[in-house]
């Protein structure tokens, strides 16, 4: 009992230095915007904006969250695992919060298995859920990242050198890397298990003979499972599959309006086109970067496709409100539910110790 609880100690202090270096990085990263490009008049001016973008910015932050939850809530509807509508809000929150404080976002897909493993669902059926949660966006990408760069003469100002041509086959190198995965997984999963473990089979030659054999034939398992949920939610009922693509469309739609409502607000002749097509691009650069929550990256980003529009003493107030809606706000939430849910988890283990 007094290692498990160690180890839930050791858990929360390392994600609560992983959040202050998120605050610091983010900190950071405002004053280089303000140091740059932001005339070094006032740092945060909130007073720029109308009193009405608070209320429009407030519904659009309640109806992000909402779409959020919702999409996940109905792919695990769709593979036939039934969860409440109230867990899921909490692990919507809690993978927003993992997700921006480590690198490349990849704690969030694990917290997400994690918790929902605690709630009873299996290891498998967690993985597809929450690998689905993450194809539906990264699909949409990727094919509108490349038609983007293409056509749009805007992005020129992120891609100076022209590197677009390289930034292409990247990308569609990964659709095809991507696709080759999930249909060898879908018509031959025994195949998968067998390279998976091998690969476990070759790291782990310092474990015993017993442990071993039961991690690989756990791993042969699981793979199936999730082999089986991802046919499970393409075969299953329609109403729960398009609403999980509905809500997922939805949910992207939010976030590529938090720069409209806010550029529209201090510039209303940009048209909203032009603001969403460099969102999509901003979004799919921050979908790639090793920082915390693309931190620095995405501020960078977004000061310089959008600069233009604006008054340069108007940009940092513009990028923080921009992250501080779209981000901040679910990771502060996030905090609360994920410390909550972790003491609730260590209460549980005490009662069926």
């Amino acid at each position: 009992m007094k290692k498990g609880t160690s180890e839930n100690l050791n858990v929360k202090r390392r994600y609560f230095l992983l959040l202050l270096l998120f605050g610091l990085l983010s900190g950071l990263s405002l004053l280089g915007v303000y140091h740059f490009a932001g005339n070094r008049v006032a740092f945060l001016s909130l007073d720029i904006f109308s009193r009405c973008l608070y209320l429009r910015l407030f519904l659009l932050i309640l109806f992000y969250f909402a779409t959020d939850f919702l999409r996940f809530y109905y792919i695990m509807k769709a593979i036939d695992v039934d969860i409440s509508l109230s867990y899921m809000m909490k692990v919507t929150f809690i993978n927003i919060f993992i997700s921006n404080i480590t690198p490349s976002s990849a704690g969030g897909g694990v917290a997400q298995i994690y918790f929902l493993q605690k709630k009873g669902v299996n290891l498998g059926a967690a993985t597809a859920g929450s690998s689905l949660r993450t194809a539906l966006p990264m699909l949409f990408f990727i094919i509108c990242t490349p038609i983007i760069l293409i056509f749009d003469k805007n992005i020129e100002r992120l891609f100076p050198n022209r590197n677009i041509i390289v930034y292409m086959i990247i990308m569609m190198l990964l659709i095809v890397c991507v696709l080759i995965f999930l249909l060898k997984l879908i018509r031959n999963p025994s195949d998968v298990g067998e390279s998976v473990k091998r690969l476990i089979l070759f790291f782990a030659k310092r474990w015993d003979q017993e442990k071993r054999e039961r991690i690989t034939n756990n791993a042969g398992t699981e793979i199936r499972k999730f082999s089986s949920y991802l046919i499970s939610y393409f075969r299953g009922n329609k109403k729960y599959v398009f609403l999980s693509i509905f809500f997922s469309g939805l949910f992207l739609y939010c976030l590529f309006l938090f720069p409209v409502v806010l550029i529209k607000d201090l510039n209303s002749s940009v048209p909203a086109y032009e603001i969403i097509f460099s969102q999509i691009i901003i979004t799919s650069v921050m979908y790639f970067s090793p920082t915390p929550g693309a931190t620095g990256i995405a501020e960078a980003a977004f000061t310089i496709l959008f600069s233009a529009y604006i008054l340069p003493e108007q940009i940092v107030t513009l990028t923080f409100l921009w992250r501080f809606s779209s981000i901040y706000i679910g990771v502060f939430i996030g905090v609360v539910i994920f410390y909550r849910e972790t003491i609730k988890i260590k209460d549980w283990k005490k009662v069926t110790r």
